[in-house]
């Protein structure tokens, strides 16, 4: 369990982390993920998306350079608790 505000994951590899070939493919095949918008981070699309499991977390999913983030904002369900996790 993270008990931080907002974590960021590193992948080399979608496939081996997820068992997906893709941001689209692990979106596509997964019930746990909700999209619900796109966003720039730095110039770069990125995917939001509200992902279920043990607590939903409201996650933003990139690629660049070949390697794929996952920016987890903890303890909130979505945009709306944005701000006030980042106070």
């Amino acid at each position: 369990m993270n008990n931080s505000d907002i974590s960021i994951r590193i992948y080399s590899s979608m496939q081996d982390e997820h068992g997906a070939n893709s941001i689209k493919d692990l979106v596509d095949n997964n019930n746990e993920i909700r999209v619900i918008g796109k966003t720039k981070i730095g110039g770069i699309e990125a995917t939001e998306v509200i992902w279920g499991g043990e607590g939903d977390e409201y996650v933003i999913i990139f690629e660049n350079d070949g390697y794929f983030y996952d920016i987890v904002l903890n303890r909130i369900s979505g945009k709306e608790g944005l701000s006030d996790t980042l106070k």
